[in-house]
């Protein structure tokens, strides 16, 4: 019974045991066995993207820091500084530009264009000084030409406004016959302008006015040198002729010629340093063979004037005007060597008041007929063109005809015999 119970008991623990084992398969099968894994430290993932962030933004800085990068910021600076106007700061960006890069054109001609519009506004301002500062820095810093062309043309739109005023001086005084006081003005010009034709060429008037010829053709070359204006080389050309004329076509020399055409004598008329225009004849040597000045009454009319001998150019007679209702009626001539009358003349003049007829008396002089007579013929303009002298029975002796220019400045005058031989010719252009 013992034995049987045992069987028992371990049949039962057997069956237990398997129930058990049932049961843990059981959980087995229903409750999968989970891998635990090892928890990390929280900072580690931040650090990590931080790294990524970091390695992100130094590729970026690293691309943006690159020379080219930079070029194109800076030019894009200056793009919008130029656009605002802001010219000081524009030229800082490109200037900037060109350490980056000092080839660069795009940033040249930027550079270039801004100083041009910067210079450009401020002389529109008025701000001329300022204007041509800019130029200069602008020239030292590209040496552009544009800048240079630029500066140049405003200096001499400056020089132009400060010397108008003074042009207008210098001309009033030239046309009164004010010749030191004007060159003083033109010299004035020059030191502003010292290339200024304009005021060499009324220098070079100025000498022509006063009979220094010598002075006015060292004016024109220098002049013509300095600016090559054509207008100097023409007065070049004139001083060195055997005629020269003044501002207002009056002859200051004039150089006589025989009926071979060779020069007896040249006279030059100018105005003296009291003022008084003077003639003085030279011979072919260039020596003095006479010298006399006109004198004139309060109303500018000649009272006292010269004659002078055709063959020489020698002072023959001192001649004395009288006037009526404004017209020269009558003149009489003494001889400059003995002061007898030596002939006097009677003018008639017709209803416009222009003299058409001289009669001429001789009073001691041996040789010459006792009355001769000179018949005047005009121009259209009124000037005369000829004149024919006769003795006192009406015989043709001699005549004159007179040329002159398209602007009616007189060029030659040619005295013919009366067979139409010439005598004489007398130059005046």
């Amino acid at each position: 019974m013992d034995d049987l119970n045992k069987d028992l008991d371990i049949n039962y623990s057997e069956q237990n045991n398997t129930e058990l084992n049932h049961t843990e398969l059981n959980d087995k099968i229903q409750q999968p066995k989970l891998k635990v894994r090892k928890k990390l430290p929280l900072w580690l993932p931040i650090a990590a993207v931080a790294a990524i962030i970091i390695a992100i933004l130094a590729g970026m800085n690293a691309y943006s820091s690159s020379p080219a990068q930079k070029m194109k910021k800076q030019l894009s600076l200056g793009e919008r500084y130029l656009t605002e106007l802001n010219f000081e700061q524009a030229v800082a960006a490109y200037t900037e530009a060109l350490k980056i890069d000092p080839d660069n054109t795009d940033a040249k001609e930027a550079l270039v264009q801004t100083y041009l519009a910067w210079a450009e506004s401020l002389g529109a301002a008025g701000d001329t000084e300022r204007a041509i500062d800019v130029l200069e820095q602008g020239i030292e810093k590209t040496d552009d030409a544009r800048l240079k062309e630029k500066l140049d043309d405003l200096k001499k739109e400056i020089a132009s406004a400060d010397t108008g005023s003074l042009f207008e001086q210098a001309q009033a005084l030239l046309d009164e016959e004010k010749y030191q006081d004007a060159i003083d003005v033109y010299q004035a010009i020059l030191a502003i302008d010292p290339v200024n034709a304009d005021a060499y060429l009324g220098i070079v008037e100025c000498y022509i006015g006063m009979g220094k010829l010598d002075e006015a053709l060292q004016w024109a070359k220098e002049g013509f040198d300095k600016t090559g204006d054509q207008r100097l080389k023409e007065k070049i050309e004139m001083l060195e002729s055997d005629t020269v004329t003044d501002n207002k076509g009056r002859p200051v020399k004039s150089t006589h010629y025989d009926a071979n055409g060779t020069m007896i004598w040249y006279s030059i008329n100018g105005l003296g340093d009291e003022g008084i225009r003077t003639t003085t004849n030279y011979d072919p040597s260039g020596a003095v063979v006479a010298e006399y000045q006109n004198e004139f009454d309060e109303e500018g009319r000649i009272i006292v004037s010269y004659s002078v001998l055709s063959d020489s150019g020698k002072l023959a007679n001192r001649n004395i005007m009288t006037y009526e209702n404004g017209l020269n009626v009558r003149r009489d001539a003494y001889s400059v060597e003995t002061g007898d009358l030596v002939c006097y003349e009677l003018m008639q003049y017709d209803a416009d008041g222009k003299n058409i007829r001289t009669d001429t008396y001789n009073c001691i002089s041996p040789g010459y007929e006792n009355h001769n007579y000179y018949l005047y013929q005009f121009d259209e303009n009124g000037r005369v063109c000829r004149y024919d002298c006769y003795d006192d029975d009406g015989t043709l002796k001699f005549y004159q005809i007179d040329e002159r220019d398209e602007n009616g400045k007189p060029v030659k005058s040619v005295v013919y015999e009366a067979d139409g031989s010439v005598r004489s010719t007398i130059v005046h252009e």
